[in-house]
């Protein structure tokens, strides 16, 4: 597979994972639910550096823009 169909496959895998996320786990009073999405975030995390490290920004910032919710906004600067 080449480098950029597997950045291509990287991309595809984080804008999935924004998709099922569950934007207000932190809400939950289920403990296995808030700690469910506290691992989503993790992993989330490290996809979008991955990608922002070999120079995908601006594609990840757009996807974080169109798939987290608006009142979640400053939670991304924790991402970074």
């Amino acid at each position: 597979m080449s480098k950029m169909a597997e950045i291509g496959l990287l991309l595809q895998e984080l804008e999935e994972h924004m998709k099922c996320h569950d934007w207000y786990y932190m809400y939950s009073d289920d403990h296995k639910v808030w700690l469910s999405g506290c691992q989503s975030v993790d992993a989330m995390s490290a996809k979008m550096n991955e990608l922002k490290e070999l120079g995908f920004e601006v594609q990840v910032d757009e996807l974080w823009e169109s798939h987290c919710s608006w009142g979640l906004v400053v939670r991304r600067e924790e991402l970074r």
